[in-house]
Parts: structure tokens; sequence; C-alpha cells
């Protein structure tokens, strides 16, 4: 076939010799396709039968008040397209829940309540929400097939590349997790506007009147969804530079003309997402360490993506804590294989462009600047779906270059794939119980703060008010800025009658994150409060003289904390109803 003007004979852009019929080229793909989606329907099927998870479903679905009911009125559903909800502005996201939630709602069966296991609601079903996962997956994959196909132009080496895209075990937690819905559904959108970008600006196809500016407008519309997806494909245009560039070898100047309406689409929803979203609370490197930890968190990703052991939802990877001689000798890595891939660059142009993808691809959450959830951890396996596409990128390619004999290259590439998919299912099995994932997730990152709270309020639902307790411990142990598991201690502390020990808590908790938190303050404050007066009372009914200094000691801090003006008021109606052999105590804290 001819190349394109300027091409590099070696160019893995120039499709293999054979039929140039276009209907003859269309039968080629449909197998490897089918093969594709029905590998990945195999391998995440499982994930249909699986409950709403821990962590994000519960405030996103279960007890998100604009999907409950799904109705689609500027109360509820329509209110999500002009509103952020959980400081994430998420409308189509949102739409494509509360249409899901819709179809099998039960508005008459009782709503939750506040002490009710959050990950199961009467009203909502778990398995569409799944099946809605696993089908925008799927059609993920086969766009990643059909963006391959259109890059390296073999059917096999594509349909192999699309199935790392769709089973590597990076992917689980995307798939497994409901609330991961976004990053499919926007990785997906993405995908399509990939697809669609490459098909309109197609040198080689004979330009037809029209064609090329509906096949942009429909490519800005698949981008412009995904962005409301999740607005962290942002970087999509850059992506669309790096293939043009180094895949394509064309021009800049028209690489800027065809890129600039998705950079100005992209700029007001970057706008957005960061005014909705701050990094609140968020502990940070100085600027001059951020580049190191933005390389040691590639590094990270590139060793799960080479490896894929002990994958988590949380891996407790904060910013502040990681020794720095540490960042700056893992960043090295990427920078040692970008080295490389530009040395190679003409022999093998997909190493670079797939290398230049998986990093783009992550930058929002590579720690360059902060974002909310490096509160937890600044490396999460669901920020690598759509950056996927880079090491797929690169495998298609290196099948369609490889030098071995095409048995032994279709036989190797079978091996790994099967391994990964097994490991992938494997992964997934992590997710059929929401106390089964959080234990992984402690067994793998036992500081992870998120999950032993987590963990914790799992505990506290079923009354095992002791377990809570302790895993609250351990959670605001864990990460010193933590600031829901202290008052969640506190709490059931309180619930339990110690009212020393959550007096204790509230002093630790008040000078680890000061007064700042007033709400945090508050809520701990009313908790220890409610529970001292139920304690003082018993304890005036039972004539407890020593249990009565306990409980006068534990309102006086509650009240202190509270800074209510009617304190000393208070106080005088309690000491009223001291017995006379605990008048001793009047006036002592």
């Amino acid at each position: 076939m001819p190349h394109n003007r300027g091409m590099d004979a070696t160019d893995v852009t120039v499709p293999a010799e054979g039929p140039r019929d276009g209907r003859t080229l269309r039968g080629s793909s449909l197998i490897p396709a089918v093969l594709v989606a029905l590998v990945t329907v195999v391998v995440f099927g499982r994930v249909m039968n699986q409950p709403f998870g821990p962590f994000d479903d519960e405030p996103n679905l279960l007890r998100n008040p604009y999907l409950n009911p799904p109705t689609f009125t500027e109360d509820r559903v329509l209110w999500l397209w002009t509103h952020p909800h959980m400081h994430m502005w998420l409308p189509v996201s949102y739409t494509v829940w509360g249409a899901i939630a819709a179809i099998d709602y039960r508005a008459d069966s009782p709503a939750p309540g506040p002490n009710d296991d959050p990950t199961i609601s009467p009203r909502m079903a778990a398995r569409p929400f799944h099946e809605a996962n696993v089908l925008a997956h799927v059609a993920a994959a086969l766009l990643a097939f059909a963006v391959l196909r259109k890059l390296i132009g073999q059917p096999w080496p594509a349909a192999a590349g699309a199935l790392l895209f769709a089973v590597h075990p990076l992917q689980t937690e995307s798939v497994a997790w409901v609330a991961g819905l976004r990053d499919v559904l926007s990785g997906a959108f993405s995908l399509g506007a990939i697809w669609v970008y490459l098909v309109a600006t197609d040198e080689k196809v004979p330009a037809r009147r029209g064609r090329g500016v509906a096949l942009h407008a429909l490519a800005l519309l698949l981008y412009a969804l995904a962005l409301l997806s999740k607005p962290s494909v942002m970087v999509l245009p850059a992506l669309l530079v790096a293939i043009d560039l180094v895949i394509r070898r064309r021009s800049v100047a028209a690489v800027a003309r065809s890129v600039w309406p998705y950079v100005l689409i992209a700029i007001p929803v970057a706008v957005i997402a960061r005014l909705v979203h701050p990094a609140v609370n968020v502990a940070t490197l100085p600027l001059y360490h951020r580049p190191a930890l933005a390389g040691a968190s590639v590094a990270f990703y590139l060793g799960k993506l080479v490896w894929p052991a002990d994958l988590a939802f949380d891996y407790a990877w904060r910013a502040t804590e990681i020794p720095p001689a540490l960042l700056y000798g893992l960043a090295v890595i990427p920078l040692a294989l970008l080295g490389m891939a530009v040395v190679f660059r003409r022999q093998m142009p997909a190493l670079l462009a797939g290398l230049c993808v998986f990093i783009l691809g992550l930058a929002p959450v590579l720690g360059l600047t902060p974002f909310a959830y490096q509160f937890h951890t600044t490396v999460a396996d669901h920020y690598v779906y759509l950056a996927m596409l880079g090491p797929a990128l690169i495998a298609a390619a290196l099948l369609s270059r490889a030098r071995i004999p095409r048995g032994a290259a279709i036989a190797a590439a079978g091996v790994v794939l099967a391994a990964l998919a097994v490991r992938s299912y494997i992964q997934l099995g992590y997710w059929d119980s929401p106390r089964g994932l959080l234990e992984h997730t402690i067994a793998v990152s036992p500081r992870s703060s998120l999950a032993h709270n987590q963990l914790g309020q799992w505990n506290r639902y079923r009354r095992d008010l002791a377990g809570a307790a302790a895993e609250f411990a351990v959670a605001t142990e864990a990460n010193p800025s933590e600031t829901k598991a202290p008052v969640n201690l506190v709490v059931t502390l309180a619930e339990m009658g110690k009212s020393d020990e959550a007096v204790k808590a509230v002093g630790d908790a008040v000078a680890r994150m000061g007064n700042d938190d007033a709400e945090s303050v508050r809520l701990m404050s009313g908790a220890l409060y409610n529970a001292a007066l139920e304690a003082y009372n018993q304890a005036v009914a039972r004539r407890d003289v020593a249990e009565l200094r306990r409980a006068r000691r534990a309102v006086v801090e509650s009240i202190r904390l509270r800074g209510d003006g009617n304190s000393a008021r208070l106080l005088e109606q309690l000491d009223r109803m001291l017995t006379p052999g605990a008048r001793e105590e009047k006036g002592r804290p």
C-alpha cells in the first residue's frame, strides 16, 4: 500500500498487504472483534452477580437524594446537570445512573435508614448497574480495537492489543466498582472520539463533501459526552497530538487545525472541575518535588502494568509520606523508557506514542497539581482506564512487527493474555463481598485509613461496636489528616458507654486537627454530650458515684467543645441532680 508523504518505511501504520475491497476488510475484522467482546464478557461476567460495594456506591446511588426516586425533573436527576454532587460535576454519569435506577426502582420499599448496611438498598438492585458497567467496558474494548485497527492496519495484532486493554487486572476496579462507571463511560466515549477523529483526518481516504465536517462534529460530541462523564479525560487532545505527530507523521500545522476545537471544549470543563472539586485538606509537596512525584507515580503504574499483583482499591500512597530519595529514584524509570523510545522512534514509533499516551492519560492525577483523592493516595487503579490505550498500542505494534514465526507470536500473546485474564478473574473475586474487599485492601495497604474507616462503619452497621471502634482507631492513627474516623470513633465509644475513652479520643482528635474543622468538633461534642448525659441519668438512678464522676467529666468536656453559652446553667442543673456522695465532685472537671 502507498505510504503517507514523508513516512518512514518501517512505520507501523502501514497496513499489511491484502485485499483492498472494503467488505473483505470489514469481514477480516469481524472475527477478531467478536473474540474481543466474548473474552471480555467471560472474564467480567461474574461482576453482574456482585452487590454494591463500599466506598462511593452509597453516596452516589443508594443514598443520593437526587436519584431517590430517579425522576428526570429539575429537583432530581436534571438538577445534577447544573449543580455538583459530592464536589463532582458528572452530569452524564448521573443521568445514566438515573436511567438504570428507573428501570427497576422499587419506590414502595422502605428507604435505607441511617444505621442500615450502606451496600444494600431495598429500592435498588445492584445487578442492572453491574450489567451497565460490563456493557460499557465491552463497548470500550471494541472501540479500542477499532482505534488500533486504524493505526496498525492488521486485525489480529489490533485484537491482541484490545484484549490487553480489556482484560488487564488494572481495569478490574473500574468495571467491578459500580461508581467506576464514570471511568468506563468516559473512557468509552473518549475511544469513540479518537476513532472517529482518525477516520475524519485520514488523508488516504478520498474527501467527500461535508463528510469531514460531519465526522469532526460527531467526534466532538463524543468528546463532550466523555468530559461530562468524568472531566479527567480533558487530556484527550494531548493524546491525539501524540498519535498524529509520532505515528501518523502529520505536520504540526495540520494537527493544530484538527485538534484546536477539542482544546476549546476541554478548557471550560477543566475550569469547572477545578472549582467544584478543590483539593481540600490535602498535604502537598513543594512545587520542586512534584515532577519527581509524577515520575514516581508513572513508575508505580508501570510496575503494576508489568506485574499486576497486590492490587488494591487504596494504596495509601500519600505524597508527603514517601521519602524524596525514593521519589527521585523511581522517577528515573519512566525517563529512561522515554529516552529509549525517542532513540528508537524511527524504527518503532508506536513505542514512543504508546508511552506518551500512557503518561498523558494519567497526567491529571500524577500529583503535578493537587487533587482531592490525594488525601488518601496519589495512585489508584481506576485512573489507568483510558491510559491503558498506550500499552495496548505498543503490544499491537510489537505483534505486527514480530520477527518470529506467526504461530509462535500468537502462542506467546495467547499465554500472556490468558494469564492476565485469569489474574483479573481472581481480582474480581474480592468484590464478591464488601467485607472481603475491605479486608483485602487492608492486607495490601495496612495504612489505608479509607479501608479501615469503611470496615469500621461496616462493623458498626452490624452492631459490632467493639470491632468498629478498633478499626476507627487504626484509621485515625494511619492518616494524621483523617477527620471522619475520629468522629466515628468518638460516636462509637460514646454509644458503647465508654465516656472516659470517648473524652480522651476527643482530646486526641482536637489536638491533631485543631479547632479548624468545626463540623467534626460539633459532631464529636454532640455525640459525647448525648452519651454522657444518658450515662449521667443512669448513674443517678443507680446512685453510682464513680459513674457519676466519669459522666460529669464527659459532659463538661462536651460542653466545653461546643462552646455553649449556657454552659454554667447546664452544669448547675446537672449538679442539682448529684447524690450527696457525689457532691464533692462539684466544680471539678
